[in-house]
């Protein structure tokens, strides 16, 4: 069998690979968006919700360390300046990172639903202070009364009060957090049509 056809039929299973990966992804993150935001008061045990609302802690709130802020949820990374020859030569490494939280809820006004943190891809604010010439410390947060959109699975606590078995959360605009995810499942499409094109190509040459 001549090479180009080997080839080609590596080309489009590569591709096609690529189209399945990008039609799931994309798919999940269209539900995401088109799905109605669900008031707290009206959400059931089960079910899929995408909400918008207020942090609310549950207990004492944390403290950023440089920018004295209350917040849930904080991750603090510092970082290192490293120089490196090349296009790029500034690159910061880090040297260590910290996170705590505490538990908190998000309401809508009607009522509040808690928050599990358990799983779930999280977007927080960040802050970037210098800690000398060479150093820096990035703060991720999020803060106590962040305007937060939120989704995922509406559960039971051992309570019996409502959670959230969190999918994603970021903070303000949830369009720009779906936009990103819609970029990068274009862009594996993209790969994948290119790669189906290529083997159509191999496929035509190999059978001439």
């Amino acid at each position: 069998m001549p090479y180009e056809i080997l080839f080609g039929i590596g080309a489009g299973a590569f591709g096609s690979a690529f189209l399945i990966i990008s039609g799931i992804f994309l798919s999940k993150v269209l539900g995401g968006m088109v799905r109605p935001r669900v008031k707290v008061s009206e959400m059931n045990e089960g079910s899929r919700v995408e909400l918008l609302g207020a942090v609310l802690p549950e207990r004492d709130s944390i403290q950023g360390s440089h920018s004295g802020k209350q917040c849930v949820w904080l991750e603090e990374t510092l970082e290192k300046e490293m120089h490196r020859k090349g296009a790029d030569p500034t690159k910061w490494e880090v040297v260590k990172v910290h996170r705590k939280n505490v538990p908190f809820a998000i309401t809508d006004g009607t009522d509040k639903i808690r928050v599990g943190l358990d799983h779930g891809d999280i977007k927080p604010k960040r802050e970037f202070f210098s800690k000398g010439e060479k150093e820096r410390l990035v703060e991720a947060r999020i803060d106590v009364g962040d305007k937060v959109f939120a989704g995922g699975i509406v559960e039971k606590d051992e309570f019996g009060r409502k959670l959230l078995h969190l999918s994603h959360l970021g903070i303000g605009d949830r369009w720009r957090y779906f936009s990103k995810h819609i970029l990068i499942a274009s862009l594996f499409g993209l790969q994948g049509v290119i790669l189906i094109l290529i083997s159509a190509l191999f496929l035509v040459r190999g059978a001439a």
